[in-house]
């Protein structure tokens, strides 16, 4: 369950405009300590991928 809710708040962020600011905490996160892994919230992969998806999102509404 923690999961559910730790992937669905990276996912807001990410649609609020928030992305990079979340990819660089886990970047910064993951040179310090251990990778975010799957179980834990979004990868850095998974980040990625849903930045680029919301851009083209963004680019359709206009």
């Amino acid at each position: 369950m923690v999961t559910y809710y730790e992937r669905s708040a990276d996912t807001i962020a990410i649609e609020y405009g928030a992305g990079e600011y979340l990819m660089d905490f886990h970047e910064h996160h993951n040179k310090l300590c251990k990778r975010y892994k799957a179980s834990e919230g979004l990868t850095t992969n998974e980040i990625r991928m849903k930045i680029k998806a919301q851009a083209q999102l963004n680019k359709a509404e206009f």
